[in-house]
């Protein structure tokens, strides 16, 4: 039994990008930013993402905050195991059928 993962907000953020539906495209590490950015295209080293799709995600992500802030109006924090907890909830009702 898996009791505890430890990994950075980025690898779990683009973990939630894939858990929607959305894809991580091999790319260049030498590829021109600014020629992919006319694109939409976003590069992290040599993996592509669509800047939209991240936009969308990133949307996702305020909207459950302002949601639980909303519902407990006296909170003062959330713990990181509580929110990735809300978060997964999310992703089991609008994330890809494939994944679930």
């Amino acid at each position: 039994m898996v009791h505890v993962i430890v990994t950075t907000g980025a690898n779990a953020y683009h973990d939630v990008v894939e858990a929607f539906g959305y894809y991580h495209y091999e790319g260049s590490p030498t590829a021109d930013d600014t020629e992919l950015y006319r694109y939409g295209i976003d590069r992290i080293y040599d993996t592509y993402a669509s800047e939209s799709q991240y936009r969308q995600i990133d949307q996702k992500i305020a909207m459950l905050a302002a949601k639980i802030r909303q519902e407990n109006p006296d909170l003062v924090s959330v713990s990181s195991i509580g929110f990735l907890s809300e978060l997964g909830k999310l992703v089991d009702k609008e994330g890809s059928e494939e994944d679930k």
